[in-house]
């Protein structure tokens, strides 16, 4: 990728040409690269946005972990290895620790639902969005930051379209903890789906269309941009 090097959106590349390396017997080469991104996800649920061998700026952008959600997810359905879950892999900065890839999408779901949001609980928009390129907070918390907040952060910026990631993200989620019999969380992420359900509705659909950002520093003067 040049400059760019690899990055968590990437991912998107794989969710297409997935289906053909396996139908030429590489399974296991899309394996590699999903194993690839879950070793770039922190202990606390947030990514390295770039890296070829080394990781950088982590936590920065908060849509990164969720692309990683429906490759896993997309990874199952075609192959039915859900001992993939199972499997164990390196967790960075944790001295060689190594956790499941079941906890590593856990760890980004918690991370994306219960701590980078904002007062709507959808997720903050942080350094930037993806694809309209979105930078509307002149300030942003890193993933780091965030290690030392409880509860929603009210003063940044939401992202619609990362609350929508999120929602596909848990959905998805919650059908592979179904597979696993792991009920506490399936009702968990149920209870997680419907409130997120209920705060893009209430707060994001404006009559006939979708807001793209809420914004949270300007009182009542300015409450979301356009679609």
């Amino acid at each position: 990728k040049g400059y760019r090097e690899i990055g968590f959106r990437e991912i998107q590349d794989i969710y297409a040409s997935m289906y053909y390396f396996m139908s030429m017997g590489e399974k296991e080469f899309v394996k590699k690269l999903l194993i690839g991104w879950i070793e770039k996800v922190l202990e606390f649920g947030y990514c390295y946005h770039n890296f070829f061998w080394v990781g950088k700026e982590p936590g920065k952008w908060s849509d990164d972990g969720l692309w990683l959600l429906q490759a896993v997810y997309r990874y199952i359905q075609y192959t039915g290895d859900i001992g993939f879950l199972e499997e164990m892999y390196e967790v960075p900065e944790a001295n060689g620790r190594k956790r499941r890839v079941y906890d590593t999408l856990k760890a980004i779901i918690k991370y994306s639902s219960k701590i980078s949001i904002g007062k709507h609980g959808l997720p903050l928009i942080d350094f930037a969005d993806w694809n309209d390129c979105l930078k509307v907070d002149p300030e942003y918390l890193s993933g780091k930051d965030k290690e030392k907040i409880e509860g929603p952060i009210d003063n940044y910026s939401e992202s619609v379209m990362n609350g929508f990631l999120l929602k596909v993200a848990m959905t998805q989620l919650k059908e592979l903890a179904d597979i696993l019999d792991d009920t506490p969380y399936q009702e968990e992420l149920e209870a997680g789906i419907n409130n997120l359900s209920h705060s893009l509705q209430r707060h994001c659909w404006k009559d006939d269309f979708f807001a793209r950002v809420l914004f949270n520093r300007f009182g009542e003067e300015i409450t979301y941009l356009g679609a």
